[in-house]
């Protein structure tokens, strides 16, 4: 029992060229990155994932200006704490570590409260303010900011 072979076609069917395969193919693969924005509103938008952390390459003094702490201090980041290298709060006392307690009363003043203060308005303060000759510290006894803004919102 062996089945009939099939009739041929009508028609003869035209052969199809296949399509030629490509000889080489270039394949691009963009790993773009970008960062979030810091509280500065800066983001960093990089074409490849970086292959290292930048950070890891700052020093403590890259990050900040105080004079208790400096990098020829510290061996590394984070391999000393302040209470470490310079005791608990109280082992100096004041003028500790400026020269006087002008100096020191400046300083406590620039490094607490707002960050906003800086080197050169509290250096402009100190030689255009506080060292003219008709500056006079008995004047400032009853002074407040706020006070003498509203006196000249009075008197614009």
């Amino acid at each position: 029992d062996e089945l009939p072979e099939p009739m041929s076609a009508a028609v003869p069917t035209p052969t199809v060229d296949q399509p030629s395969l490509p000889h080489r193919v270039i394949l691009h693969v963009f790993d773009s990155f970008q960062t979030a924005f810091n509280a500065f509103g800066i983001a960093h938008d990089y074409c490849h994932r970086p292959s290292y952390d930048p950070d890891s390459l700052l020093l403590i003094s890259n990050l900040s200006d105080t004079p208790r702490v400096s990098s020829h201090e510290f061996g590394s980041i984070g391999s000393e704490s302040c209470k470490d290298r310079y005791g608990p709060s109280g082992d100096h006392a004041p003028p500790w570590p400026w020269v006087n307690m002008t100096i020191w009363q400046l300083m406590s003043w620039k490094l607490t409260g707002s960050n906003q203060k800086s080197n050169a308005e509290l250096t402009r303060l100190v030689k255009e303010v506080i060292q003219a000759p008709d500056f006079k510290v008995t004047d400032l006894a009853k002074f407040h900011a706020l006070t003498e803004l509203r006196r000249l919102d009075d008197k614009g």
